[in-house]
Order: structure tokens, then C-alpha cells, then sequence
């Protein structure tokens, strides 16, 4: 129950639209994204909740064709293992199911806008060969 009350606080407290939260329901589907950046926090997190609004702004204010994405590390959606997280906030960079970032800690949106450029703008498509 009490995960239920987390993740339907944190719905309430994101914009529509702008950033999925990930769920044991939703990971697959959301995780499949051709491009997506993933915020991976704890709610005890006091740079995770210092990244929080900087993540959602960069989500509003982004002209690139991604998804933006959150999932509670002490969830149940199966992400800490399947990343193998060990550092929160880390925000991963994905691209049709395949990771082609990671970045640890806080970050400004400057560096986050910058960050999103540079993976998704110079990043060949996982598949090509060229990894």
C-alpha cells in the first residue's frame, strides 16, 4: 500500500505528459523508448530531490524527440538491478532499449541540456556496429 500512495503522490506532484514514472506495470514499454532519459532517485535523496525539478524543466523545455522518465531506486519496478544502480540520483541515457549513458549525481540543467545533446546527437543507433 504504501508503494501504491508513493507512486500516486509522485503522479500527482509531475506535469502530464512530460515525465513518465516507472512502474513494475509500465518499465517494459517505457524502458523500449527510442530515446530516453532516465532519473533513477529515493525519496530520502537530498540531491535527488534538488535534481527533481531541474529534470522536469529539462523535459518541458527539450525540442528532441525523448521520453523523460523517473523510477524510485527502493521501488518495485526492478530498475536498481537491472542497471545495477549503486549511486542515486544517476540518470541514465537510452536509446531503443540500450544504454548509451550514465551520468552520477546532481547536475545543473545547462549540463543536463548539454548531456541530452550530446548522447542522443552523436550516439549511433545501438544496433549499427559502430559501438
Amino acid at each position: 500500500m504504501k508503494i501504491v500512495l508513493t507512486a500516486l503522490l509522485w503522479l500527482a506532484l509531475l506535469p502530464a505528459e512530460v515525465v513518465t514514472l516507472i512502474t513494475k506495470e509500465n518499465a517494459l514499454e517505457v524502458l523500449a523508448s527510442s530515446n530516453l532519459v532516465l532519473d533513477v532517485y529515493a525519496e530520502w535523496c537530498g540531491p535527488c530531490k534538488q535534481f527533481s525539478p531541474v529534470f522536469e524543466k529539462v523535459a518541458k523545455e527539450t525540442t528532441l524527440k525523448i521520453r523523460f522518465a523517473k523510477a524510485n531506486a527502493e521501488g518495485n519496478s526492478g530498475i536498481s538491478e537491472k542497471f545495477n544502480i549503486l549511486t542515486i540520483p544517476t540518470i541514465i541515457f537510452l536509446k531503443e532499449g540500450k544504454e548509451i549513458g550514465r551520468e552520477l549525481g546532481y547536475m545543473s540543467a545547462k549540463t543536463l541540456t548539454s548531456k541530452i545533446e550530446r548522447y542522443f546527437k552523436e550516439a549511433p543507433l545501438p544496433n549499427s556496429g559502430l559501438n
